[in-house]
């Protein structure tokens, strides 16, 4: 149980799949690192959620479960195509139940988010093949507003200039044709 460390202030959990997705192996593989500090990514993440005082994702969940972007869900996950994708069929991951991160979960939500999990790659492989991914789960346990959230992404396309230079994205699919695509639609 990473959490009952004091040194530890964050695990980074993902998986590399394919030379495009930055493998270091020549086989998919996951990879857990325990860090003694926050990313910045995470640290903006809670200053806003300080502020705000609420948590943005379980807003994201009310507001997404009535949009064309939701691909599957079963009784524990919702699996959608963010509208901020930065990637074409980016999907994001999330426990209905506001979970800050996996030590809090049971064999019970670990089965239904595997399920979950398999379903979309399975997508993935039907609709683009043998394609390039990472997936990371983003989690906070020193802060329990924090919702985890585990976001897939292609590598279908790489960031040139233009998203390097600005950190602003162009997505070639909107997320609302990609969920299309994955739920089967198109």
């Amino acid at each position: 149980n990473y959490a009952a460390h004091k040194k530890i202030s964050c695990v980074s959990l993902f998986k590399n799949s394919g030379k495009a997705a930055g493998a270091s192996q020549n086989h998919p593989h996951s990879q857990l690192i325990a860090l003694p500090l926050l990313p910045q990514v995470l640290k903006k993440e809670v200053v806003a959620i300080k502020e705000a005082g609420k948590c943005p994702y379980c807003a994201l969940l009310e507001e997404e479960k009535v949009s064309s972007r939701i691909i599957l869900e079963n009784s524990d996950f919702i699996a959608f195509a963010p509208y901020y994708s930065t990637v074409p069929f980016e999907v994001w991951i999330l426990p209905k139940k506001h979970l800050s991160f996996l030590g809090e979960f049971g064999p019970e939500l670990l089965s239904t988010l595997g399920e979950i999990l398999r379903d979309i790659l399975r997508r993935y492989a039907k609709i683009l093949g043998d394609l390039p991914y990472n997936y990371m789960f983003y989690q906070i346990f020193e802060t329990p507003e924090y919702h985890l959230n585990l976001r897939l992404v292609p590598r279908l396309s790489t960031a040139a200039g233009f998203e390097l230079n600005t950190g602003v994205y162009i997505n070639s699919v909107s997320p609302e044709k990609a969920a299309s695509y994955l739920r089967g639609d198109l």
